[in-house]
C-alpha cells in the first residue's frame, strides 16, 4: 500500500472525556450538508443520527457520520453485528459494491472497538473504518463510520481515532443475559425456565384453599 497522503484531523463526534476524530486528506473540500444523503436509522430503537459529513478530494470522495443510541440492548460480542450492519448501510448509501472487501485491521480495548475494511471498486481503492465507544454514566453507544473511495494513498489517510477515555461498556441487562443464555446453552436455559414454572405452579397449588367435605 502506498504511504498515506497528508491529512488534518477534525472532531467528528465527542463524548464525556473522549473525542472521535477523522483524518481528512489535504485539499479535500467539504460538501454542504444538504447535498449528503442521510441514512435512515428509524429501524434502530432509540438511535439518533448525530452527524453526517462529506468531502471531495482530487480523485477521491470521503463520507463520514456518527450515530448514538441507548446501551440497554448491548451485550459482549454484539459489536461485530453492529460493524456488519454499519458496513452494509454505509456502502448502500454510497452506492458502492466493492470487490474483495475484507477486514485488514482491528483494534479493541476494554472500552472501545475499531475495525478497518479495505477493497476495490472498479479499480479504485475503498477504505471503510468504524469506531465504537460508550459515553457518560448511561453508557450511551457512540458509533462512527468513515468511507473513502478513490486514490489509495488518499484513502490511507482517512482514519478514525478515539482520543481520550471512553466510559466502560455497560453490563448486560437481565433480558439480554437471558437471551445470551438461551443462545449459548439452550438446554440449560429451558431447563431452568421449566423448573421455575413448576415451582410457581406448586406455590399456587399450595396456597390454594382445598374444598372441605
Amino acid at each position: 500500500m502506498p504511504p498515506p497522503a497528508e491529512s488534518s484531523r477534525l472532531a467528528l463526534s465527542a463524548g464525556d472525556g473522549f473525542t472521535i476524530t477523522l483524518g481528512v486528506p489535504a485539499g479535500a473540500v467539504e460538501l454542504p450538508a444538504a447535498e449528503l444523503p442521510r441514512p435512515d436509522v428509524s429501524r434502530l430503537p432509540g438511535a439518533v443520527l448525530l452527524s453526517v459529513r462529506g468531502w471531495n478530494a482530487p480523485g477521491s470522495i470521503v463520507r463520514a457520520g456518527c450515530v448514538g443510541g441507548p446501551s440497554s440492548r448491548y451485550a459482549p460480542g454484539i459489536e461485530e453485528v453492529l460493524f456488519e450492519k454499519a458496513t452494509w448501510m454505509t456502502l448502500t448509501r454510497a452506492g458502492l459494491q466493492p470487490e474483495r472487501l475484507g477486514q485488514t485491521a482491528a483494534h479493541d480495548t476494554d472500552r472501545t472497538f475499531q475495525r478497518t475494511l479495505e477493497g476495490t471498486d472498479a479499480g479504485a481503492a475503498v477504505r471503510l473504518e468504524h469506531a465504537l465507544a460508550f459515553d457518560g454514566p448511561d453508557r450511551t453507544v457512540l458509533f462512527c463510520s468513515a468511507l473513502c473511495r478513490g486514490d489509495a494513498s488518499t484513502c490511507a489517510a482517512v482514519t478514525l481515532d478515539i482520543a481520550g477515555t471512553s466510559a466502560p461498556p455497560p453490563r448486560p441487562s437481565l433480558v439480554v443475559k437471558s437471551a445470551l443464555l438461551a443462545a449459548e446453552m439452550p438446554m440449560v436455559f429451558f431447563g431452568a425456565a421449566a423448573a421455575t414454572f413448576v415451582a410457581v405452579v406448586a406455590l399456587i397449588l399450595w396456597r390454594r384453599p382445598y374444598p372441605r367435605p
